[in-house]
């Protein structure tokens, strides 16, 4: 399922959510908006930790999707109405989720100040500005620490990655962290420039520092949680992996060309496992890197949505990033 890991991230972040979906219709009145929790992707380890800010304000006002712009005061065609402005608090979304997410669950709802008259006769601009975060257990949050809020893209060429770092690995000399060796996989649409309806798959290795003998695998048969091997290491990747690169001497971050195959429905949510072995600089033993599961998503959605978000790390920042793609979905009460 896509998601958007942007709404929600930043101590003092900011994010507008404009549409052109629910133009036109009868007027309604607007009680909330509840958001739920992406049921596919997560991050297990340093992410999706329960947090509060001392304000979050919400407010709503017509606006030009035709027009939008990354400035965001732009976007506002009309004075905006403020519909919330209190201190919020979210709950901890680390833990592998469940197969159905309830809309407000983990306190992901904004209940109204006062009903919102909405004419639906323009396009419309939601304003998310947090102010104020903090972490549970005083955890530092200085940049950003993703929350994974159930999105969509409204991009038709590139749908998104959907997969897992499995992380569990002994450090080499010189890492800082583990390496992981895996896969990105995501789909390709219809109206692609170069190689419409395909599956795009890069292999990938990130080591902090030299290994030798490196053999890097994948296959369909996994442990997501892992078996234990030795005092630091899993593996994850069972049963008949099939051998994919093999270097006698490897450094840093690299990719494997990019592959292409053709796309087809069956091959939807066959998960992906990868992890490489190698040997030890200084032991000269086998070791295990950190692993990727990897799903394959279906084709990215060409149904015409009209929703962008403009987002900042900083509430205070003039502009923001523009995209068509990590866009939360908003259910309006």
């Amino acid at each position: 399922m896509p998601y958007t890991p942007f709404l929600g991230a930043y101590a003092e972040g900011r994010m507008q959510v404009i549409s052109a979906d629910w133009t036109g219709g009868s007027a309604v009145s607007v009680t909330s908006i509840s958001l739920r929790r992406d049921t596919e992707y997560y991050y297990p380890s340093n992410h999706g930790n329960a947090r509060t800010w001392t304000d979050v304000s919400v407010t709503i006002g017509e606006s030009s999707y035709s027009g939008v712009s990354s400035t965001f005061s732009a976007n506002m065609t009309t004075t905006p109405t403020t519909v919330f402005n209190k201190t919020a608090s979210w709950g901890d979304t680390s833990a592998k989720p469940s197969s159905t997410q309830p809309w407000g669950g983990f306190n992901m709802s904004f209940p109204f100040t006062s009903p919102y008259a909405w004419s639906r006769a323009k396009d419309v601009c939601i304003d998310f500005q947090f102010t104020g975060g903090s972490l549970a257990n005083n955890g530092s949050w200085t940049g950003v620490n993703y929350v994974l809020v159930d999105g969509f893209s409204d991009r038709i060429d590139n749908g998104p990655y959907y997969n897992f770092l499995l992380t569990a690995a002994c450090k080499a000399p010189g890492q800082n962290a583990p390496g992981f060796f895996g896969s990105n996989i995501r789909t390709l649409g219809p109206l692609h420039s170069t190689n419409p309806n395909t599956l795009s798959i890069d292999i990938f290795q990130a080591l902090g520092a030299p290994l030798t003998n490196h053999i890097g695998a994948i296959g369909l048969l996994g442990s997501f949680s892992g078996v234990n091997i030795g005092t630091c290491e899993k593996l994850y990747l069972l049963h008949t992996p099939v051998p994919f690169s093999f270097k006698t001497s490897v450094t840093g971050t690299w990719f494997l060309p990019r592959s292409h195959i053709p796309f087809t429905a069956s091959s939807v949510g066959i998960v992906v496992y990868s992890q490489s072995a190698y040997t030890h600089p200084v032991t000269q033993a086998f070791a295990l890197s950190g692993g990727v599961r990897s799903v394959v998503p279906a084709l990215p959605n060409v149904s015409g949505f009209k929703q962008v978000q403009v987002n900042a790390s900083d509430r205070t920042s003039a502009t923001g990033t523009l995209s068509m793609i990590y866009v939360p979905i908003l259910k309006l009460n």
